[in-house]
Formats: C-alpha cells, structure tokens, sequence
C-alpha cells in the first residue's frame, strides 16, 4: 500500500508546464537607402568631388547636368535648373547617392567640357584678352559674339576691356576626362 500511495504522489511531485505564448510577428522597415550627400550647382557652372575609379553613374533626369570622371576625380556641369538624383558606383563595388540641385545662379566660373562652344555677347566691348591655353576665340562673322571653344582641360581667362574703360574678367574651366552621361 506504501508503494501505491508514492505512486500516485510521484506525478504530483513533477514541475509543471506552462504554456508558451504565442509568437508575435513584427513587420521590420526595409533596410535604408544609402544616406544620400548633397550638392548645387549654378546652370554654366561646375562642382567637383574626390572620387577615384568611377565606373557607372546613372541620374534619374541626365538632361540636367553633365558628369565628367578621370580616375580621382567626378565634375558635374549644370546644363539646365532643376533637381536629381546622382547614383555612383565604384570600382571597389562602393555605391553612392548624391542629390544634385542645379541653380540659376550665375556661375563664379564658367564651365566648359573639352570640344563645347560658348557664345559671349561683345555689346560694349572694346578688346578681348585671353590667357590660358585651355579654350580658342573667334568673333562670329557678325562681331557682336565672341566665340569660345574649349581645346584642353585647364582654367583660362578672358579680359574683356569695355568701352567705357572698365575690365572684366571671365573665368572658364575646361573640364576633361570621360563624360559619363
């Protein structure tokens, strides 16, 4: 009889279970974007970044701006205002955002790419100086424009002597390298 009463007792001795809860399912947000950087850039003007071995660069509105690599190196020149976005890749597989604001400012500098033209009005301009080996000049068959062609990368400088004695300097920058877009 001791034996059928430790019997019963031992079921009762054992810890009890409870019941595990149920597992709840959280939605997680998608992984973020890469933080995008952000620039502006004035319509005939240019920025330029640290950026070595560029290999693709796609933007979702390439009408807006021009982009330019050599190995070290990414230029952008504002062709039209407006916004977008740059994607670059890297060699090393790296990719990257940049947010592009092309202004209407007026440029501090003028940009060109290796082979554009740049008509400049000569209304009250008595001389035009160059310095610089990076653009060529030639008056328009007209002689109210002053045609610019840019020949090599680099900076070059026109002085433009008015009529009223006063002088004006107009900076360029030639832009090398390859146009990506």
């Amino acid at each position: 009889m001791v034996v059928g009463i430790i019997a019963l007792a031992v079921p009762a001795c054992r810890p009890h279970r409870r019941p595990r809860r149920p597992v709840a399912m959280v939605a997680l947000p998608a992984p973020a974007e890469a933080p995008h950087a952000q620039t502006s850039v004035p319509v005939g003007g240019s920025v330029t970044f640290e950026a070595e071995n560029v290999v693709a660069c796609e933007a979702d509105a390439p009408d807006l701006f021009r982009a330019y690599a050599t190995h070290d190196a990414l230029t952008i020149v504002g062709r039209s205002a407006g916004r977008a976005t740059l994607r670059l890749r890297l060699e090393a597989g790296d990719e990257f955002f940049l947010d592009v604001d092309v202004t209407t400012d007026p440029p501090a500098r003028r940009a060109l790419a290796v082979g554009d033209l740049f008509a400049l009005s000569l209304e009250g301009v008595k001389d035009v100086t160059p310095s610089g080996e990076a653009v060529k000049t030639a008056k328009s068959s007209d002689g109210a424009q002053l045609i610019v062609t840019a020949i090599a990368p680099g900076v070059a400088v026109l002085s433009l002597q008015k009529n009223d004695g006063s002088t004006q300097p107009v900076d360029i920058l030639v832009v090398g390298g390859t146009r990506l877009f």
